[in-house]
């Protein structure tokens, strides 16, 4: 059986006959080939093996890729997923706040729309609006016609209106208060009529007139009737100034009104701290006193809107400070007009000294005691007791701003002193040397405690510091004696 038959008869149980029969064919062609047609066969099976093989790397890459890309978008798609679920809750989160946003346009638009209905009507001719508008162009009809009667009806309906709920809207707000400030120029009016001839029913007539101006107190109208006299005697001096035949008052605005009743307050409120001053200079005064009436005074002009109580402190504090500075000039000019040092003699001292200190300790004092070395100077002592009252004078009138000025006042009394003691003759040395030591070493720390005791730590700089200024700082800051020790050095060096 041949090898043909045999494939056929084997090929017959699978029915793939005629692939077998090709089969056959191609072996029995390879039989019949020639070695070099076999070769050229090989090469060209080989050339399609390595095509066949580039295409399975390809279709290979190709998968690859494919499947990559596909990973890629299920993560976009997993990431864009959430995100929108994200979303979704935030917006679920912010449903409710559109919600009542959207309410709230709504019924503000609703408002608005209503708000334009009300301004459609009130721009219209016959609006009742336009009567209260035109309000104080009547009201300076009434005034200048002389309808008083009329004037001040439509005050008091001023009043009336900015006391209702309708006072609450801007345009009536301010036509009432335009009506209620209208009662400045018929004071102007009025009192103008002053200016020119009058006679006596006449004159009685205004001032009715003035008198029954509504809601003007009497202390507004005291001030009012001071305010124009005085504007009217000035003027009648600057029309004496200028040879005018026929001086006439010019009316004012109710601007001109404020100020010239501010500068009429002004101006004599300096008058009256002029007169306070010389009568200072001349005899002492109780500024405490003086203080608090000035004080009750300025609170009644605060009603008028002119409170000067600031003013009075300020001013009464250097007032103060000034006539502090006179008496310790005064007190340092008596002791340095002194021709000769006139300090007691040490051995007599050191015998009553033991006197002294008992006396000094038997007796029953609450602020600090003087050294017993001070005794020896009668004058020292004597100067010592004016800066002591000059400084206790001080003690309830003076504010704690002004502690430097009144340290700097009693450095330079020292400073005087030990200069004038500097000026004696070589001859009395001894005698210069132990006044300087009275002065630098018992005198001046007996004042830095009168002066601590007045201007204390406490009340001076630790409210006001809050820690960044301790008690040693503000010893050592205000200490006479080594504020004055440069004076002595600085004259032996020049000696």
């Amino acid at each position: 059986m041949s090898t043909k038959d045999r494939l056929v008869s084997e090929s017959s149980f699978d029915g793939n006959v005629d692939e077998r029969l090709k089969s056959i064919e191609a072996v029995e062609s390879f039989r019949n080939c020639s070695l070099s047609e076999l070769d050229s066969k090989r090469a060209g099976l080989s050339s399609q093996i390595s095509h066949l093989t580039q295409k399975i790397s390809d279709l290979a890459f190709n998968n690859y890729r494919i499947y990559a890309d596909a990973g890629r978008t299920a993560e976009n798609c997993s990431e864009m997923l959430d995100n929108i679920n994200k979303e979704m809750s935030h917006v679920k989160e912010r449903l409710p706040t559109l919600i009542d946003d959207t309410v709230a346009f709504i019924e503000k638009s609703e408002d608005i729309f209503r708000d334009f209905v009300h301004l459609d009507d009130a721009i219209t001719e016959d609006s009742p609006i336009w009567e209260i508008v035109n309000l104080p162009k009547m009201m300076d009809k009434c005034i200048r016609h002389g309808q008083y009667d009329l004037a001040y009806a439509l005050t008091t309906f001023a009043v009336n209106l900015q006391q209702s709920k309708l006072g609450e809207n801007l345009i009536i707000k301010k036509v009432a208060h335009t009506l209620i400030e209208a009662r400045h120029g018929l004071l102007d009016v009025l009192f103008n009529k002053f200016a020119g001839p009058i006679d006596l029913a006449k004159s009685i007539q205004i001032v009715n007139n003035i008198r029954k101006i509504p809601y003007i107190s009497n202390t507004q109208l005291r001030v009012c009737l001071l305010q124009y006299r005085d504007v009217y005697l000035e003027k009648n001096v600057m029309a004496l100034m200028s040879s005018s035949d026929d001086p006439r008052w010019e009316r004012w605005t109710g601007g001109s009104q404020n100020y010239l009743l501010q500068s009429w307050a002004h101006r004599n409120i300096d008058v009256m701290f002029e007169r306070i001053r010389s009568s200072e200079r001349k005899s002492a005064i109780d500024f405490e006193a003086i203080g608090g009436k000035l004080m009750s005074f300025a609170n009644s002009f605060g009603r008028m809107g002119m409170d000067f109580r600031p003013l009075i402190i300020n001013e009464l504090s250097v007032m103060t400070l000034e006539s502090f500075s006179r008496r310790v000039q005064k007190a340092t000019e008596m002791f340095v007009s002194q021709k000769q040092l006139d300090l007691l003699d040490e051995d007599i001292f050191k015998v009553n000294r033991s006197d002294l200190e008992n006396k000094a300790s038997s007796t029953d004092v609450q602020s600090s005691t003087a050294p017993v070395e001070i005794c020896a100077w009668d004058d020292l002592c004597v100067y010592g007791n004016e800066l002591i009252d000059a400084l206790n004078d001080l003690r309830h009138s003076l504010s704690p701003v002004y502690v430097n000025d009144v340290f700097n006042v009693l450095k330079s009394s020292l400073q005087a002193v030990l200069l004038w003691i500097q000026r004696f003759s070589d001859s009395e040395e001894k005698l210069k040397k132990r006044a300087t030591e009275l002065i630098l070493i018992n005198f001046a720390p007996f004042m830095n405690q009168c002066f601590q005791t007045i201007f204390t730590f406490e009340s001076c700089f630790k409210p006001f510091f809050h820690g960044n200024v301790t008690h040693q700082d503000y010893i050592k800051t205000y200490d006479l004696g080594a504020a004055n020790a440069h004076v002595v050095q600085v004259t032996e060096s020049t000696a």
